[in-house]
């Protein structure tokens, strides 16, 4: 306390805010002068006489609790949710400590200042945009910005594939991830991700059809495989002319009726 300046002096019984004044306390350790006061809610604690007088202290903290705790009942899971989404959004976009940063804030990836300063538009465009829990939140433009024209709500297997470090790759034409492939054609999924590390989709995938096909034929010796300008196209039973066995692109093995 400077020089000159006299400490606030309160009476026992005496109100101010939620406290009521009991007796003069202890002086803290930079010697500055307390009171010992009643929270309106029941506690009972020191507090210093400059905090009093200037009215930095109004009660224990119990006000302020139960706003918070009033204001949370009316904040719904899916808001909670959006928050954290959010908030991680602006950390790895604009937080150079965080370690996601090196892959969103350093390749020029930002949050638009529309959301950036508010979580209130980021969280009301997402309601509105077909949010719902389980979905995670995809920019179209994966060098775009974190923006209402460049984002969407997509699953989780959609997002996987979506990542810029995907490994892609054509298989029989058609353009897919290693995840694509391996529900369409029904393949193991930890030897395909071990095998695309050193050899291109198509042919890992290739390798795998062909091993399924031996597999089959070891535990069906009755089937007969048929191909189709000179790729394999589906089994047959030779055990019977009114049935055919198939196994379709997905590797998946059926019974057909003939």
């Amino acid at each position: 306390m400077g020089k000159g300046k006299k400490a606030a002096v309160f009476n026992p019984g005496e109100i101010i805010g939620e406290w009521t004044i009991i007796e003069k306390g202890k002086p803290t350790k930079a010697r500055q002068p307390t009171f010992l006061c009643r929270c309106s809610c029941g506690t009972v604690k020191e507090v210093r006489s400059c905090h009093l007088a200037g009215k930095v202290s109004l009660c224990c903290g119990c006000i302020g609790a139960a706003k918070n705790a009033a204001k949370a009942k009316h904040i719904t899971k899916e808001q909670k949710t959006l928050a954290n989404v959010w908030s991680h959004c602006k950390e790895r976009c604009h937080n150079p400590k965080n370690r996601q940063y090196p892959d969103y804030g350093a390749r020029g990836i930002y949050v638009c200042d529309e959301w950036r300063y508010d979580s209130v538009a980021f969280t009301s465009w997402a309601l509105d945009n077909g949010y719902k829990q389980g979905l995670e939140l995809d920019r179209r433009d994966n060098n775009g910005p974190y923006a209402p024209w460049n984002c969407r709500f997509i699953t989780k297997a959609e997002n996987a594939r979506n990542k810029r470090n995907s490994i892609k790759g054509v298989v029989f034409g058609e353009d897919l991830v290693v995840a694509q492939a391996r529900d369409k054609y029904n393949l193991p999924h930890h030897l395909l991700y071990e095998m695309v590390k050193s050899q291109p989709l198509e042919e890992v995938v290739k390798l795998l059809i062909k091993e399924q096909r031996k597999e089959i034929m070891k535990l069906c010796p009755f089937l007969k495989c048929i191909y189709l300008n000179g790729a394999f196209s589906h089994f047959v039973d030779t055990r019977s002319p009114d049935y055919s066995s198939s196994i379709d692109e997905l590797g998946r093995y059926e019974l057909v009726r003939s």
